[in-house]
């Protein structure tokens, strides 16, 4: 009797010690899940920012160098002795080798005399729609006429081309004065399409699911979502409600106010459910220009959680396995404690 009874405690050290085992694989199982989803999750969205970031300051350095190009082509051109004057037969020839030698996206040079009519405009397409009219509303022109502004260049603010092979089309210019032995004669600028311009130097640096956008100090938007073009972000987050616009407006102001800078924010994109959205900026420098530019990138959070789903996978595995260990663990422990009962009655 004390023999077969030493052999059942035996065999019940061996029970209790597979018992501990499943309690422990489970414990372990679920302490492994959440302890690498949360670290994958944190170093999923640092790589995703730095990512961003990476792509964004190539993006803008190559905003900066093709905007410094210009710059330097148009101050150039204005001083040109018959692109200063008024001689439209003599600066032709020079602006139509400009618009064939320059490169994507630009699509057209226009001349400007100096009470506002368009004088000269080329194209690769050869099109002189609304030359010889009168333009003095843009505000490009209006800039240009201030003695200050000589040797400076204007960015101007997206707008409907009337003119030229854009027209219809909305456009971007880079425009400089133009003055001739000291006389302002007009202004000379550079025109490229929207879509062009976002085709060469934005699209490139996003997927499909991000939103990238550039604005100037004030928060209007110069290029991006064509629903927010020329609006200032401040106000219309504002009068639109977005959720949190209050937080958007703090860390926006902050985005234009840094260099470079890093952070996330949840808001609502017009016509668009809430979400949640990793930032990333950088400031656009542009000598000699009347306003700051800053290119700023938004990372919906929902594709980065798409990109955890392989963890998930990984996790539901290791919380299944847990589960049933444990519901198995405790299955044994009652068997156990039954056998135990009825060898303690015998």
């Amino acid at each position: 009797m004390i023999t077969r009874f030493a052999r059942f405690l035996t065999r019940l050290d061996v029970q209790v010690a597979i018992l501990c085992f499943h309690v422990a694989f489970g414990i372990f199982g679920i302490y492994n899940y959440f302890a690498n989803y949360t670290l994958s999750t944190h170093l999923l969205v640092q790589q995703s920012q730095d990512r961003e970031y990476v792509l964004e300051r190539s993006g803008a350095n190559s905003i900066e160098y093709f905007i410094k190009n210009i710059q330097q082509q148009l101050l150039i051109l204005a001083k040109n002795e018959s692109v200063s004057s008024i001689q439209v037969s003599a600066m032709e020839p020079i602006l139509k080798n400009f618009v064939d030698n320059a490169l994507s996206p630009v699509s057209g040079i226009a001349r400007y005399n100096q009470s506002g009519k368009l004088i000269a405009i080329e194209n690769r397409q050869r099109i002189k729609t609304g030359q010889n009219e009168d333009y003095s509303d843009y505000e490009f022109i209006q800039w240009s006429k201030d003695p200050e502004n000589r040797s400076k260049i204007f960015i101007s603010y997206p707008y409907v081309a009337r003119a030229g092979a854009s027209k219809g089309k909305i456009i971007l210019v880079i425009a400089t004065p133009c003055y001739n032995s000291n006389t302002y004669t007009g202004t000379l600028a550079v025109r490229f399409t929207l879509e062009e311009f976002q085709k060469t130097f934005l699209d490139p640096i996003i997927t499909k699911e991000d939103s990238v956008f550039i604005v100037d100090g004030k928060g209007i938007v110069v290029t991006g979502n064509k629903a927010l073009l020329n609006k200032n972000l401040f106000d219309y987050a504002k009068a639109q409600q977005w959720t949190g616009w209050q937080d958007f407006v703090k860390k926006f102001t902050l985005v234009i106010h840094s260099d470079e800078y890093k952070s996330s924010w949840s808001f609502k994109n017009p016509g668009q459910k809430t979400k949640e959205f990793l930032i990333a900026s950088n400031r656009i420098d542009v000598t000699h220009a009347q306003r700051d530019l800053f290119l700023v990138v938004l990372i919906p959070a929902d594709s980065i959680n798409r990109s955890l789903d392989p963890l998930h996978w990984y996790g539901s595995f290791w919380l299944g396995a847990s589960i049933l260990f444990t519901i198995s663990a405790g299955i044994l422990f009652l068997s156990v404690q039954k056998l135990a009962r009825g060898k303690i009655k015998q």
